[in-house]
């Protein structure tokens, strides 16, 4: 029967923290990108003038930090869950939540690591092929759909 409990609250905890490492992998993408690419291809199928443009764009930016702040939102209540779930474990359960957590940390890192590589990789062959008015261009762009601390974020530059 106690070995019944605990792997009943080991399936709780890695189930738990799943949910965790699942938040924080998709705090770490850039927010911005999906209401910038809706944007552009909002513009570019309704053939949007310059004034359509900006008004959509306003409201996309609206929306964009409103979805920022849902989201801040969430982390704070599963932060909260997880700080009530961590008080109702004994102090060897406790022990082993904080090695899950410390694995899931590494494993984290490891992903935000390669996924920086990844995507500076991408940066560095795609500025290749531009000439250097295309390269500024490409920067602004790239400023403009990620922000450039979140740039530097994204592909694992520390600002």
């Amino acid at each position: 029967m106690e070995r019944t409990k605990i792997i009943l609250s080991m399936l709780f905890i890695l189930t738990l923290g799943s949910g965790v490492v699942a938040g924080m992998l998709v705090a770490k993408m850039p927010a911005k990108t999906a209401t910038a690419v809706q944007r552009s291809a909002i513009g570019d199928a309704l053939s949007l003038d310059k004034q359509q443009e900006e008004k959509v764009k306003s409201i996309w930016d609206e929306i964009g930090s409103n979805v920022d702040d849902c989201y801040l939102r969430v982390q704070r209540i599963q932060s909260k869950r997880d700080e009530l779930v961590f008080k109702m474990l004994t102090d060897e359960q406790k022990q082993n939540y904080n090695e899950i957590q410390k694995e899931t940390q590494s494993a984290l890192a490891a992903l935000k690591k390669e996924r920086g590589e990844t995507f500076a990789d991408a940066v560095a062959r795609t500025k290749a092929i531009l000439n250097g008015d295309q390269v500024k261009k490409y920067d602004q762009i790239l400023s403009a759909r990620l922000g450039s601390s979140s740039t530097q974020d994204w592909i694992g530059a520390k600002p």
